[in-house]
C-alpha cells in the first residue's frame, strides 16, 4: 500500500485538497462513500487507498479516474499506473 500512496503523492494534484476531491466525484458513489476525509493530505491518500481497497472494482475505479483527470499521455498517470500494477 505505501508504494501506491506515495506514487499518488507524488501527483501534484494529489496534494491539493480541491484537485483530489475531484479525483474522488469520478468514482463509483459505493466506494466513495466509504472514504473518510482528512486534514492531512497523506492520511486522505491514505483513506483513498484503503476505501479502494475494500472494493472489487475499487483499483481499477481509480486508475480510471486518474486516467480521465490527467490523461492517458501524462507522466503521472502512466507512473501511478506502473505503480499499481506492481503493487496492487
Amino acid at each position: 500500500m505505501r508504494a501506491v500512496v506515495d506514487a499518488l503523492e507524488s501527483i501534484p494534484l494529489m496534494r491539493d485538497d480541491h484537485q483530489r476531491r475531484v479525483v474522488l466525484d469520478l468514482l463509483p458513489v459505493r466506494i466513495r462513500s466509504g472514504i473518510s476525509g482528512s486534514t492531512l493530505p497523506r492520511g486522505h491518500l491514505v483513506a483513498i487507498v484503503r476505501g479502494c481497497e475494500q472494493h472489487p472494482a475499487g483499483r481499477h475505479a481509480l486508475v480510471e479516474a486518474l486516467r480521465i483527470v490527467l490523461g492517458d499521455d501524462s507522466a503521472d498517470f502512466r507512473h501511478f499506473d506502473g505503480v499499481v500494477r506492481a503493487h496492487w
